[in-house]
């Protein structure tokens, strides 16, 4: 079994474990919930990304960069959003995704396009580029609501394309096929499902994508990593986890004998 699968069980039954009635709490130190945390931070990354262009003007840029940013951070691998212009048919748009490919430190590319005149909804030529025509996501004029929702799970679906992940067969998982719009609606999950994680990992993987590293910024501190502090919280942990002791350090002799 897969990392992510155990992760998620592990996460499941913590869950169950804090439901049940008769469970006991965990004990923690009296500070715990006292002391901030920083925020979350994620660790210097070098290898490729996943480039999401947006060309798209029905969704404004913040909201679309927002929500792939919260993918990233789902997946835990390094999906980037840049605003830009796109045009013409299938040709040129794949010429545009190709385009990014090029790009230094691109592993995969995803474009959003809205041209009704296109009657494509994701295309791809089976490699690890992907082009997101959400003009058929409006054709019966839904609210913004339910117009959102689809705009998200389409975006997951374009992603996972470029990656070649597939539909799966695990439910319920943002991926599960769909032919109307109708059916799409119905899907209410909108993320992957643990399989579906997988795939995205390990087809990241083949295009030099690699998994990021994110924590607490009070956990980054600790673990050696954390970037320069940018507010007041921040700076009050770095110089408390970086203090310098303000006595020596005393070793005490043993106070039994340890056999061997």
């Amino acid at each position: 079994m897969k990392k992510l699968v155990v992760l998620v069980a592990a996460g499941c039954m913590a869950l169950a474990a804090v439901a049940a009635p008769d469970a006991k709490p965990r004990r923690m130190r009296p500070d715990a919930h006292s002391r901030p945390s920083g925020g979350m931070v994620e660790k210097s990354y070098n290898g490729n990304i996943l480039r999401v262009l947006d060309a798209q003007s029905v969704v404004p840029h913040e909201k679309v960069a927002g929500m792939v940013r919260r993918m990233r951070w789902a997946t835990l691998l390094p999906f980037e959003t840049v605003c830009g212009k796109a045009n013409g048919g299938i040709r040129e748009l794949s010429d545009v995704a190709k385009s990014l490919l090029s790009e230094k430190k691109v592993g995969a590319a995803v474009v959003i396009v809205d041209d009704a005149s296109q009657a494509f909804r994701i295309y791809s030529e089976e490699s690890n580029w992907a082009i997101l025509n959400v003009a058929f996501l409006r054709e019966d004029r839904p609210d913004d609501v339910k117009f959102m929702s689809r705009f998200e799970k389409m975006v997951w679906r374009a992603l996972a394309r470029s990656l070649q992940v597939g539909s799966v067969t695990h439910m319920p998982s943002v991926l599960q096929p769909f032919s109307t719009l109708a059916e799409l609606d119905a899907n209410s999950t909108m993320r992957p499902s643990p399989e579906g994680f997988n795939a995205f990992i390990d087809n990241g993987n083949a295009y030099g994508i690699r998994t990021i590293t994110i924590a607490s910024y009070r956990d980054a501190c600790h673990k050696g990593w954390a970037p320069a502090p940018t507010n007041d919280v921040q700076r009050a942990i770095w110089e408390e986890v970086h203090a310098l002791p303000t006595e020596p350090i005393k070793i005490k002799p043993e106070t039994r004998k340890v056999l061997q």
